[in-house]
């Protein structure tokens, strides 16, 4: 689309320069479309609740244990927690549970 668009002008009514006005408004409509297309894809790679599937099933794709899934989400929803909440999100067994709320 980007050589259609350097076209040269197809007869008097084309434009007024030595390239057409027409194959660019092509590339132009062509290129708006593409645009659209790819936020509209990377909207729904980023949308919260799919990509926390996709993370989930990854882990279980790669074999890490089931309580990585939860950490990968806690950072993907918050950004970083304290290493002390590790224990508590990982839901671990035996372990004792203290205060940990984010400060």
């Amino acid at each position: 689309m980007m050589d259609h668009a350097d076209m040269p002008r197809q007869g008097d009514l084309d434009g007024r320069g030595n390239l057409s006005e027409r194959a660019l408004g092509d590339f132009t409509l062509w290129f708006l479309q593409a645009c659209i297309d790819q936020v509209s894809f990377m909207t729904g790679l980023f949308d919260l609740d799919t990509l926390a599937k996709r993370l989930y099933r990854h882990v279980e794709r790669s074999g890490l244990k089931p309580e990585a899934g939860r950490l990968m989400e806690e950072a993907l929803t918050r950004g970083e927690f304290d290493r002390a909440r590790h224990p508590v999100l990982a839901d671990y067994p035996n372990v004792r549970r203290v205060d940990c709320s984010m400060t």
